[in-house]
């Protein structure tokens, strides 16, 4: 009667399976009934199988909500962790009769972005992994209050997306955030949490199912989340930085963070040329996106420092590409990066 659906159709057990098992505890402290049991064992594990549960209209909302989640049907839908779970719980941990007094805790004033986890294993979502990554932590940057860990820092912990509290121990940050992302056909389902990391407590969660489209849209709503949540005095600077974009064309970002995924991952000078294909083309798209024009500075750059184009041919590309974007741009550091890698090696 507590078993997870991916227990009765495949045998698999894993820590979800237990988060599953525990929303079924909670569904029947809060209702005083198992959502599932039925006349008899079989039907009981079909309905664990097909069956929602029913609604807990007289329980807390925060709580009837926690509830569903660990007993979505998906592994992947229910919350990432137990101790996530139990922060949650704490939140309601108030003695009866008494007023629960809330007293906001001090600004989160530094915080770990981890590489999101890719829930299906799909390796055609890798690049939108890399490349929400490096937007959310470029965006949130920005912000003069906050400290945020650099890409190099949280990669090497891309491993430990279900253990915030140790990352958070690790980097010494007050906050972790953690996502997994799925892409479904065309469309795109990222669920993230804000975790403290002194004690496990949700600060806030979303789940965004949108059309591919709108990955810009995704990056937007969560940077605005989660500056909300940090509780930040964001004047109106700030608030334009966070809305700050470097196309508004979503086909050439896809093709743009295409270009910069297989760029990362270059071992040979043949695996760089599509880079500069998929780089061009984000630029076909929009003429005006200075960010493909410092991938093709970067690429060019990478062929003539291995010598698979002529220098002499190679770094003059580079250097116009990147004075290119430059004219476009002349704040993006990536650019800036570009030409001094152009200085230094070849001028």
């Amino acid at each position: 009667a507590y078993m997870a659906p991916e227990m009765i159709d495949a045998g698999e057990a894993g820590p979800a399976a237990d988060i599953f098992a525990l929303g079924v505890v909670l569904h029947e402290m809060l209702a005083g009934l198992h959502p599932f049991r039925r006349d008899t064992t079989a039907s009981t594990m079909a309905a664990i199988l097909r069956d929602e549960p029913p609604p807990l209209p007289d329980a807390p909302a925060a709580l009837a909500e926690l509830a569903r989640e660990c007993l979505a049907k998906e592994p992947e839908r229910r919350p990432v962790s137990a101790a996530i779970c139990a922060a949650r719980l704490r939140e309601h941990l108030t003695p009866s009769g008494s007023a629960a007094t809330v007293v906001p805790g001090p600004a989160i004033d530094s915080l770990a972005v981890l590489p999101f986890h890719n829930e299906a294993g799909d390796e055609g979502a890798e690049y939108l992994i890399d490349g929400l990554l490096d937007s959310l932590i470029d965006s949130l940057s920005r912000l003069p209050k906050l400290r945020i860990m650099a890409r190099s820092t949280v990669q090497l912990r891309a491993h430990m997306h279900d253990r915030p509290l140790e990352v958070g121990r690790e980097l010494g940050v007050r906050a972790v955030l953690v996502g997994r992302l799925q892409r479904r056909g065309d469309e795109i389902i990222v669920r993230t949490e804000l975790v403290d990391a002194t004690d496990g407590t949700r600060l806030w969660g979303e789940r965004l199912r949108r059309p591919f489209g709108d990955l810009l849209e995704i990056e937007d709503a969560i940077c605005r989340e989660i500056a909300g949540q940090l509780r930040l005095a964001l004047g109106p600077d700030a608030e334009g930085l966070l809305a700050r974009r470097h196309t508004v064309v979503p086909e050439a970002r896809e093709a743009y963070l295409q270009g910069r995924f297989v760029w990362n991952r270059w071992k040979s000078p043949e695996a760089m040329r599509p880079a500069i294909a998929v780089f061009e083309h984000a630029l076909e798209l929009d003429p005006r996106y200075a960010l493909a024009y410092g991938g093709l500075a970067d690429s060019y750059s990478i062929l003539g420092n291995v010598k698979a184009i002529p220098p002499g041919e190679a770094y003059p590309r580079a250097r116009e590409a990147a004075l290119q974007g430059l004219a476009i741009d002349p704040d993006a550091a990536e650019l800036h990066a570009a030409l001094a890698f152009v200085q230094r090696f070849w001028d």
